[in-house]
């Protein structure tokens, strides 16, 4: 997404993740009907994080994507793809040259098994390591991801209780009302002097905090709603199971409007200038939502708060000069070593983002393959060796910053 969207990279990695995921899968998919409760997680064995290992997407393929696994340089100069269960091979094929990559300060080689489009189960096998995570090449490979990464935003809700229905696991009282918010004097102006009470009510959580940011939401939902224009179908088919489901919208709508309705009470009527964000003054505990009770402010009107719906002039041009970071680098990803900042994977499925949409424009398929390697990264194919997704993969994160999973006393973060 845009450059200028510093705020959602830099303090909003749960919630930016999901909302890049939301719109970057959504994309892939194929026109399915139906959406798996659970995520496949697979429990074998990996090597220990800084061992050498095949690092691989540890989710899967679709059938016609590009399919690239990162391999340690050493002796071998062959690879070979297995099936999970039987070890039966099933493709063989040369290991690219030994390149280094700086940001990580290793020396690698690529594994291209892209014509493989069979559906099943497998890993990639080198001689002289472990074998990799497992992985499926499936037309539905995605489908568990996208709901889950739309499902966040309604375990992220705020001024609702999660009943055990809709949340599982994961239930938890409703926190937040905001409906005695009171106006800061940074925010005070005509008809509304500090201290004045409004109610706001609704919205998103932000990342692991539970202050409210229209910038960081009001991207999150043109993110949601530009999915639904490029695949209405498949949206209008999905039930994600929230309190909505069922009703005249897809649930995806029925999300976006949970946070849409919270950002018109965030508009001053008497100018028409939007509030910044709804806050306390000072961040929370770790606790649970409803146990966050310390005054509620909105503050500050900016030109941020109320520049929604931004579109680059230069979409074809950025998605071009992607691609060639792409093509260019030893691992395969538009990363460069002063990119690895907080957020830093936001950042990058941001640029997924902007390449599907330059491919859809042109038609170059560098930009979708290169799109696809950024999803690659976030679900495994990196230096840890780690689904950055929580919840799916062989190895993924256990201790994300994210108030609810801290403070739930559920071993499992909210996925």
């Amino acid at each position: 997404m845009p450059h200028r969207l510093k705020k959602i990279r830099s303090r909003g990695p749960a919630l930016a993740l999901a909302l890049a995921l939301g719109l970057a899968l959504g994309l892939a998919l194929t026109a399915c009907t139906s959406v798996p409760p659970t995520a496949p997680v697979s429990n074998a064995p990996l090597p220990a994080p800084g061992a050498p290992a095949i690092q691989v997407n540890q989710v899967g393929f679709l059938p016609g994507s590009a399919k690239w696994a990162v391999v340690p340089a050493g002796a071998a100069s062959d690879f070979a793809v297995v099936d999970a269960s039987s070890g039966r091979e099933v493709f063989r094929g040369r290991l690219g040259p030994a390149t280094a990559w700086d940001a990580a300060q290793e020396t690698l080689r690529l594994a291209d098994f892209s014509t493989l489009r069979t559906p099943g189960t497998y890993r990639l096998h080198v001689e002289g390591l472990p074998d990799s995570a497992r992985f499926t090449i499936d037309a539905h490979a995605y489908e568990a991801l996208n709901a889950a990464a739309l499902k966040f935003f309604y375990f992220n809700r705020a001024s609702i209780e999660l009943a055990p229905p809709y949340a599982g696991t994961w239930a938890r009282p409703a926190g937040h009302p905001d409906d005695h918010v009171l106006v800061h004097a940074s925010a005070a102006g005509p008809g509304r002097p500090a201290g004045t009470v409004i109610a706001a009510p609704k919205g998103w959580y932000d990342a692991g905090d539970y202050n409210k940011y229209v910038v960081n939401s009001g991207i999150t939902v043109y993110t949601l709603l530009a999915a639904y224009e490029h695949f209405p179908a498949f949206f209008d088919a999905q039930r994600l199971n929230i309190p909505e489901s069922g009703n005249a919208l897809p649930d995806l709508l029925d999300e976006a409007l949970w946070n849409l309705e919270w950002m018109l009470a965030m508009q001053d009527p008497a100018d028409g200038g939007v509030y910044h964000k709804l806050t306390n003054k000072g961040f929370d505990a770790i606790v649970l939502p409803h146990q966050a009770t310390s005054e509620r402010y909105v503050v500050m009107k900016s030109t941020a708060a109320a520049d929604q719906r931004l579109i680059s002039e230069r979409i074809g041009t950025l998605a071009r000069q992607l691609a060639d970071a792409w093509s260019s680098s030893p691992y395969r990803v538009g990363m460069q070593t002063a990119s690895f900042i907080w957020g830093s994977n936001s950042g990058l499925l941001n640029q997924a983002m902007m390449l599907i949409q330059g491919y859809r424009l042109s038609g170059d398929r560098r930009q979708l393959d290169a799109a696809q390697s950024a999803l690659d990264f976030v679900l495994g194919r990196n230096p840890l060796g780690t689904s950055m997704v929580t919840g799916f993969g062989a190895r993924s994160p256990q201790h994300p910053h994210h108030r609810p999973s801290e403070a739930d006393g559920i071993e499992a973060p909210v996925p």
